[in-house]
């Protein structure tokens, strides 16, 4: 992550609110235009279908003529090189970005029409849980799109990119610099799940010291932080929503994170039952939760633990058959297990 001295990370600024909710009128805040985080694989897959309807019109009108037949080899020989780079298969994609090999990975994954329910479903607490469904439709007049990411990837949460996430689904790893960004800094790490606003530091400027990076499928929706701010001046409710939701968010943190003088298993133990409420995914026929994302090493980031010794702890769940560890994932069996452990009984 660059530095804070970076010549391209310039110190935040403050800019007026727009009280009438009115479109900036600098093209960069505009959550459509393509941005430093859009792949040239999404363009190229564009050009690749262009070029595949260009040599089928051409084999039409020309099938008879060896000439034609040969220029429609070659046409097609080169859209398949095009569409090697970024339209034939989400696999070659996904070699080169990280990503899975699920169909479904695009930019642009949700309409607004598609955001206008479950906002209120998100954990509880969560920014998105308490937003009211007037103040909700306020946003989406925006005409606000989910973004996927794919794991590892990073939300552009410099201050060239003038947007606030609502993360709608998956769960991603923040990491800030309290004393500087430099090698071997100490970094402070939370998980940051379903329904919570980040990147809210752009509310008040835009420099920002958080690196933000997505551990698993990530859908996030990003909002002008004009027009946020917007929402927070006009409507009381909503700032109200904003204001409880970082409050428990910060009392969670000071449960889950700063106990440093509870013992490794309580405190792996409520980490996992944290992760489970926030951004587990339960399954009604066995009634386990899974936890994809997070694995052992951001567990030991996140509570400042040797890797070893968070080891021994999930060594110790998995020999009482609480939890199953995979690789970047957590199969939870019994939460109230977990809920038991965190008490410290």
């Amino acid at each position: 992550m660059p530095s804070n001295s970076d010549p391209n990370w310039p110190a935040g600024f403050n800019w007026p609110i727009d009280n009438d909710g009115s479109a900036d009128a600098d093209p960069s805040t505009d959550i459509k235009v393509p941005t430093d985080f859009d792949r040239p694989t999404d363009f190229d897959r564009r050009a690749g279908t262009d070029r595949w309807a260009d040599t089928d019109r051409r084999a039409d009108t020309d099938r008879s003529s060896d000439v034609s037949r040969s220029s429609d080899v070659s046409r097609s020989s080169d859209s398949g090189r095009s569409s090697d780079s970024g339209r034939s298969t989400d696999t070659n994609r996904s070699s080169g970005s990280g990503r899975s090999s699920d169909s479904s990975w695009s930019t642009d994954t949700n309409r607004p029409t598609d955001l206008l329910q479950d906002h209120e479903k998100k954990p509880e607490g969560s920014f998105l849980q308490r937003l009211s469904a007037e103040d909700w439709r306020f946003l989406l007049a925006d005409d606000l799109r989910g973004r996927c990411f794919g794991p590892d990837e990073y939300l552009p949460l410099g201050p060239d990119d003038r947007n606030v996430y609502m993360i709608w689904d998956g769960v991603v790893r923040q990491d800030r610099f309290p004393l500087g960004d430099r090698e071997n800094a100490p970094t402070v790490t939370r998980f940051r799940g379903g329904g919570q606003l980040v990147g809210e530091a752009k509310l008040i400027a835009l420099e920002s010291a958080v690196r933000t990076r997505c551990l698993a499928r990530t859908v996030v929706i990003p909002c002008r932080a004009r027009r946020f701010n917007v929402l927070l001046s006009n409507r009381p409710k909503a700032k109200v929503a904003l204001l409880c939701s970082l409050e428990d968010r910060n009392r969670n943190d000071e449960l889950v994170y700063t106990l440093t003088t509870r013992p490794p298993l309580e405190r792996t133990s409520r980490l996992l039952a944290h992760l489970a409420d926030t951004a587990g995914v339960p399954d009604p026929r066995t009634g386990s939760t899974t936890i994809t994302g997070p694995g052992q090493k951001d567990i030991a980031a996140a509570l400042q633990l040797a890797v070893s010794t968070t080891e021994n702890a999930l060594r110790t769940l998995r020999y009482h058959g609480i939890v199953e560890a995979r690789y970047r994932k957590f199969l939870v069996h019994d939460v109230d297990a977990l809920r038991h452990l965190a008490a410290g009984v």
